[in-house]
């Protein structure tokens, strides 16, 4: 998994945001969220997958990544017959409330394998989860601290999440889009 502040060399595709964004907001419907901050580990408990520490599996189960962080990966478990989400369990919790959305970023945006694209969009939705545009328009300033307060995310979360939150107001000019009106309903 990729930090939300690393440089990526393989951009989203513009309109590619719109869908991970109604990704989100499906999310939010499914699991009836109405309440911040959102608790990644509820949600993988009420979709049935099944969550596994690092420290009870051994290292050579881990995947090889080509960064240098492995915080987590995810699987379907035919045997199983849902998804399995290992995690480092010795990761700060705030990071790992980033890292656990990332991987079910994986899962609701279908990714089959792993690429640069493919985790940069599971950063995005991630990012987008734990701290949507319109949320902190309702909820928090546009500074990286009430945001890390009000949606309890980690200082590199935050300053992304602030960064989109205005890039918003400056050049979508503000205006709600359909899908994010219906996440402010939920509120």
């Amino acid at each position: 998994m990729m930090s939300p502040a690393r440089s990526h060399t393989f951009r989203i595709p513009k309109k590619k945001y719109d869908e991970i964004e109604k990704k989100v907001v499906d999310l939010y419907i499914e699991q009836n969220i109405c309440n911040i901050p959102i608790d990644p580990f509820q949600i993988i408990q009420n979709r049935g997958y099944i969550l596994v520490p690092f420290s009870k599996i051994g290292d050579a189960v881990r995947p090889k990544s080509k960064c240098d962080e492995n915080d987590a990966f995810s699987f379907f478990s035919p045997a199983d017959n849902t998804f399995i989400i290992a995690y480092d369990d010795e990761k700060p919790l705030l990071r790992l409330r980033f890292t656990l959305m990332h991987e079910i970023g994986h899962i609701d945006l279908g990714h089959k394998g792993e690429s640069d694209l493919a985790r940069r969009m599971a950063d995005y939705y991630a990012g987008y989860a734990l701290a949507p545009s319109p949320l902190i328009d309702r909820f928090a300033s546009d500074d990286v601290d009430s945001i890390r307060n009000v949606f309890w995310v980690s200082k590199c979360c935050a300053e992304v999440c602030c960064n989109r939150y205005k890039n918003r107001v400056l050049y979508g000019g503000g205006d709600l889009k359909e899908y994010e009106a219906t996440l402010l309903g939920l509120f």
